[in-house]
């Protein structure tokens, strides 16, 4: 409800990343999802105009982000506000009812708005399908633009949420090299390694996407070959070989978990399949994939 805040969970996690001397990252401050549905309802129901739709977007923000000032060093403060249009088209603002009631400068209120509550911590801008070439020209213009008219965007969060063969060595490095010639820091954001196939209609990591569930795409239900394993620390090793080669633009690599067992990809885009795409598994055991990058981290 409006004026109700949960911070439970939330404290706990600061408290802890405190005790144990890591470093947090907030996500994620304005999105279109997973968002309560009174924020985009006024008292008859209907989207919110133009000053409410702010100002409540400020009322989140300063609320969340005051509380945890100084202890939280980074926030996504926009996420997945631009969308890839089909294939090989072109990129455009996503629909969201944060476009329809404030319109295209709501990503700059809200960094503002982040900016005032905390001015020490450093604020990105997030999504996904970045390696598609149209996105990633989209939004460094739209970044660059932001950053030129003096708003405090500090860098660009590159979701990897990336398969076996997807997207390409050569497409991964076009964006981290197009960001980089911008002079925008980037940060790997969301990182796993799925090593299921694919539906063919799917790709990306829009979480309203659901596929029918086919036992074609589940093939590891039960245990997963040692071989498959061995080609994803490949895989990791491949990716970790660029992200060293664009070091000097890359603040950080986060992982989006830490057990397979934990992993969000068991169930999408297909619930109920059984994926391993990080570097510990199910029982937080070390895969190969975690040996490779420490054997890479060792040459460098």
């Amino acid at each position: 409800k409006e004026g109700e805040f949960f911070f439970k969970a939330s404290d706990y996690c600061v408290d802890f990343a405190e005790a144990n001397s890591m470093v947090l990252v907030g996500h994620t401050l304005v999105w279109h999802a997973m968002t309560a549905d009174w924020v985009f309802k006024d008292e008859s129901g209907q989207l919110p105009g133009r000053e409410l739709m702010l100002e409540r977007m400020r009322a989140h923000i300063d609320t969340v982000v005051g509380r945890y000032k100084g202890r939280i060093q980074y926030w996504d403060v926009v996420n997945e506000a631009v969308v890839h249009q089909g294939e090989g088209k072109r990129a455009i603002w996503r629909d969201s009812p944060w476009l329809k009631a404030i319109g295209e400068d709501y990503i700059e209120r809200a960094f503002h708005f982040a900016h005032a509550a905390d001015p020490d911590a450093k604020l990105y801008y997030n999504d996904y399908s970045l390696t598609k070439r149209e996105k990633a020209d989209f939004v460094v213009e739209m970044v660059s633009k932001m950053r030129a008219n003096g708003v405090p965007v500090h860098g660009v969060g590159m979701q990897g949420h990336w398969k076996m063969d997807w997207p390409s060595l050569s497409d991964i490095e076009y964006t981290l090299r197009v960001f980089a010639d911008a002079g925008i820091p980037v940060s790997i954001t969301e990182l796993d390694i799925s090593v299921l196939p694919s539906a063919p209609e799917h790709s990306g990591a829009n979480v309203t996407d659901n596929v029918e569930y086919a036992d074609k795409y589940n093939p590891y239900r039960q245990s997963i070959p040692d071989s498959v394993l061995q080609e994803q620390a490949i895989r990791y090793r491949e990716i970790f070989e660029l992200f060293l080669k664009y070091k000097a633009n890359i603040e950080r690599v986060t992982f989006w978990g830490t057990s397979d067992s934990q992993s969000w990809k068991n169930n999408y885009p297909i619930k109920g399949r059984t994926d391993y795409p990080l570097l510990f598994d199910r029982g937080f055991n070390p895969k190969p994939a975690y040996y490779s990058l420490l054997e890479l981290s060792d040459a460098y």
